[in-house]
């Protein structure tokens, strides 16, 4: 047997030794690196492996089969957040990898199983927990290590954006293809390479039947050449939009809005088109555009002036009557919120068409209705006009402009003039009219007084001078009328104080110890009633004169007038003698009190004698509209 020689050895060349040997007849089969270059090849599969331990973008780990962590790289460390190697695995194997790391049930429980039987690498994803309490989505491949069968080697890979970008995308998918707006993909050459359960439904198509369909087989009124130029310039436009019809697989045809949207995908181009039925939008515009125009011939008829702008008050149209009141035709382009040649206000001031009823109306978004105004003609002339315009908005509340209808007073107002110069007129000769009334009367008393004084009889005189109080009361009724500014109402208040004024100079002495006290309240009433309401007075106040003080006594007559509601109350009180026992005032046969009942009847009054001290009479009778 020959027998076979290893030389080993630092610093010698194996093939020297090898050619030496067989040159001596030796048969060398094979050479042996030494020792030391095996130690030094050893050393530097090491140094490699530590290099990228340390450096792998990935997370690397060591552990037992218990996930007790041997080791761990600087990637893992800082995926996981922690400040050092060390803090993170002393952490994990204190509380355990799973109580740790692991959010819910532990993905990796089962596949530690299958590691412990099989030298193959073992993959899965899952949730973690991270030392800040943040979550990472991670991939994990585990593997038994052949040289410690009682370890596993692992490499983790953050996933958290690729899952989100994943989940993303699916939801996009899903939203494409449940749209309800058709979306398809189409190719250079015209034809569909994706088609949504929308545009299914709408063509009447299958998904595979439309996949690799031209559009021009359900949208034949398209030209092929307008696609195909379209295809060139949307590289540069990147979209555009157009309206056109699709044909169902039914013959039904249909308009749509074509939204086109040019795309590069793995390496091909495609039209991105995402269509709309809008056969409904198009009813409602062709609605939308017969009621205009059944407005536009509306306003067109309207007899009186109307016009439109829009919102920043330029005139968009104005009918014929308008153009009337005007007196010219406004200049779309140049005339704003107004097409007259003027505007004053009703006292005849200029007007700026920035502050016209129609300007603010714009302004302020709301109604500027019922002011008058004056529109001076450009060829002369003016109109008197009143304003009522309304601002318009869309559909989204957005002021689009307003109409104006504007209209014509100027005949009214003419009228109103002459009836008012009329009415004036008229009050004038009214007044005139009270005036000598008052002076007939007052000429009447005066006659009466001259006869009296050639009457020698004492009661006969008497009852001249009652019937010159009676004419006088009228007079000055007549004298407040024309005097007031109403030819309506007479101020009782200012009637009663010159009455009662008047009666003290004719029925009481200047040593007279009597007394008066006047209290009317402010209350109006016609001359219908003032003239009765005088004449109640004057014989009220002249009996408590002649009869409740007798032999001089001292006294007080009190006169007083009160309003309640539509309701006038007279007091003519005194504090005199009083009334006889069983005195019936209304059953007498004196001329005064028969005529104070009288008149309190021609008021549709009430008359009443209250009880006490000397004589109160009270009477209650109603002034205005019942």
């Amino acid at each position: 047997m020959r027998t076979f020689l290893v030389i080993e050895g630092a610093g010698h060349d194996p093939e020297i030794f090898r050619k030496l040997l067989e040159e001596h007849g030796y048969k060398v089969s094979g050479t042996t690196e030494s020792a030391w270059q095996v130690e030094q090849a050893l050393y530097a599969s090491e140094k490699r492996y530590r290099h990228f331990f340390e450096n792998a973008p990935l997370g690397i780990f060591r552990a037992t089969h218990e996930m007790q962590l041997l080791a761990v790289n600087p990637a893992l460390v800082q995926m996981f957040k922690y400040d050092s190697q060390d803090q993170m695995i002393a952490d994990i194997n204190r509380h355990g990898f799973r109580q740790t790391l692991c959010v819910g049930e532990d993905p990796g429980k089962e596949v530690l199983a299958q590691v412990r039987q099989s030298s193959s690498w073992q993959q899965f994803e899952g949730r973690y927990r991270c030392r800040d309490g943040s979550f990472i989505d991670c991939s994990v491949r585990l593997c038994k290590v052949d040289d410690c069968p009682d370890q596993i080697e692992g490499f983790i890979e953050d996933i958290t954006e690729r899952r989100q970008a994943d989940e993303a995308l699916r939801f996009t998918q899903y939203v494409v293809d449940h749209t309800t707006d058709q979306a398809f993909w189409i190719t250079e050459d015209a034809r569909v390479f994706y088609a949504n359960e929308a545009a299914c439904r709408a063509l009447g198509y299958s998904r595979e039947e439309l996949v690799g369909m031209s559009i021009f087989d359900f949208d034949p009124a398209y030209p092929a050449e307008e696609f195909f130029r379209r295809w060139k310039q949307v590289r540069t436009l990147g979209s555009y939009t157009i309206e056109s019809v699709h044909r169902a697989r039914d013959g039904r045809s249909y308009p749509v809005e074509v939204r086109v949207n040019h795309v590069e995908f793995g390496g091909r181009e495609y039209h991105c088109v995402f269509i709309t039925d809008i056969t409904e939008r198009k009813a409602a515009e062709q609605s939308l555009r017969q009621s205009r125009e059944r407005l536009r011939q509306v306003m067109k008829m309207l007899p009186i002036a109307a016009y439109t702008t829009d919102a920043q008050g330029r005139i968009t149209f104005y009918n014929r009557c308008a153009a009337e009141l005007w007196g010219r035709r406004p200049d779309p382009d140049r005339d704003r919120w107004s097409g007259a040649y003027r505007l004053r206000y009703p006292d005849g001031s200029p007007m700026a068409c920035a502050e016209s009823p129609m300007a603010m109306t714009l302004e302020k978004g709301r109604r500027f209705q019922g002011q008058e105004m004056l529109v001076d003609r450009e060829q002369g002339g003016m109109s008197h006009v009143i304003a009522y315009p309304e601002p318009l908005y869309d559909s989204a509340g957005n002021l689009i402009g307003a109409v104006n209808l504007l209209v014509d007073i100027t005949e009214r107002k003419t009228a109103e003039q002459r009836l008012k110069a009329s009415l004036e007129e008229k009050e004038v000769l009214l007044k005139e009219i009270h005036h000598r009334v008052k002076n007939n009367l007052q000429v009447v008393s005066s006659l009466l007084y001259l006869q009296s004084q050639k009457i020698e009889d004492p009661e006969v005189r008497a009852l001249f001078a009652e019937s010159q109080n009676r004419i006088c009361s009228m007079a000055l009724a007549h004298e407040q009328l024309y005097q007031s500014k109403s030819l309506a109402d007479i101020s009782l208040r200012e009637y009663v104080h010159s009455l009662v004024s008047h009666m003290r100079q004719v029925n009481m002495l200047p040593e007279s110890r009597i007394e008066c006290e006047v209290l009317v309240a402010d209350v109006t009433v016609d001359i219908e009633k003032v003239v009765p309401c005088g004449l109640l007075i004057a014989e009220l106040f002249s009996n408590a004169i002649k009869h409740a003080f007798p032999d001089g006594r001292r006294g007080m007559v009190r006169i007083e007038i009160s309003s309640r509601q539509r309701d006038v109350k007279l007091s003519v009180a005194d504090d005199g003698v009083g009334l006889p026992a069983g005195f019936d005032y209304r059953h007498t046969q004196t001329l005064g009190l028969q005529l104070v009942c009288a008149l309190v009847a021609q008021l549709d009054g009430d008359i009443s004698l209250v009880g006490g001290a000397g004589t109160r009479f009270d009477i209650i009778f109603p002034v205005g509209s019942p």
